[in-house]
């Protein structure tokens, strides 16, 4: 499975 962290620095959706 992908890291939700790597995956939040391109496309940031939880994060804002």
């Amino acid at each position: 499975n992908p890291p939700l962290d790597l995956a939040a620095v391109e496309a940031p959706s939880i994060n804002g």
